[in-house]
């Protein structure tokens, strides 16, 4: 073999190297480095702030790419000490946990942690929030902490099914996980050109198409809800009737009727299981 032929093998080779390391250092560093940056200047946001308690000196971040089965979105699984961290592809922040959560005794009432959960979101969530419930736990089991539900506002009216929800730990009050359902819809110029009975009654003429003896069974209220194309989120009304089916069973369904148009842009049903006489 000639040594020009030796030189091109060589020179080849060496190539071959080079870019099968830039591929390895994309992968184990340049894969989620950004998200990595992000989950980091979250945590030490919150520890700034005395929201939780990581141990100093641990920096040790490790990103894997995951997916999301029901809406089939990519985000990334960022670990730290105890901590799991997820942050979607635009660099957003969805939520946290502390893997090693865990309570000896209860020091922290319900309505003290619902206060800390207030003053926790003012640091981490910079859009309008209020209140919702402190949710129950299942019988039999026992948490750590509490999780406070608060519901996502903006201008004034609420994010149908968007929610923040916070662990406060019940012995020291500090947050053991943060949960920031995302918006992937931006809610379109309000619009308002019908008023509630108009709503409900729009929604008492559709119930009527199929069932019977519909009423308007629970306060109607107006919400940010996807719109009849799914592309955008617009207020809407949310319209509970409630009636019964040929088998004399109790029928919910749920409207959402969009303030604007009057179109009817989804239904949600729910069975109740007792009969009327």
């Amino acid at each position: 073999m000639s040594y020009k032929s030796k030189t091109i093998i060589i020179f080849g080779s060496f190539i071959f190297l080079l870019i099968g390391a830039i591929i390895s250092v994309y992968v184990f560093v340049g894969a989620g480095s950004k998200q990595i940056k992000a989950a980091e200047k979250f945590m030490n946001e919150l520890q700034s702030n005395n929201i939780i308690t990581m141990d100093e000196g641990n920096n040790d971040y490790k990103s894997t790419k995951k997916s999301d089965s029901e809406n089939k979105k990519e985000y990334y699984s960022i670990t730290v000490g105890d901590y799991r961290i997820n942050v979607d592809s635009d660099y957003n922040v969805l939520g946290f946990s502390n893997k090693n959560s865990k309570a000896t005794e209860i020091k922290i009432k319900p309505d003290e942690a619902e206060n800390l959960g207030e003053e926790y979101l003012n640091e981490i969530y910079k859009s309008g929030f209020k209140f919702k419930e402190v949710t129950k736990e299942e019988v039999g089991k026992s948490s750590p902490y509490y999780t406070i539900v608060f519901s996502k506002f903006e201008n004034g009216y609420a994010f149908y099914s968007y929610d923040l929800s916070l662990n406060i730990n019940k012995e020291t009050g500090i947050l053991d996980g943060y949960s920031n359902s995302s918006i992937d819809k931006e809610p379109s110029t309000i619009a308002i050109n019908l008023d509630f009975k108009t709503g409900q009654k729009i929604a008492l003429e559709d119930f009527s198409k199929l069932y019977k003896g519909g009423v308007v069974a629970e306060d109607s209220y107006e919400a940010f809800y996807a719109n009849k194309d799914n592309n955008s989120l617009e207020l809407c009304y949310i319209i509970t009737i409630k009636g019964t089916d040929e088998n004399s069973k109790e029928i919910k369904l749920r409207y959402f009727i969009s303030t604007d148009t009057g179109n009817i842009n989804n239904t949600e049903k729910s069975n109740i299981t007792n009969t009327t006489a």
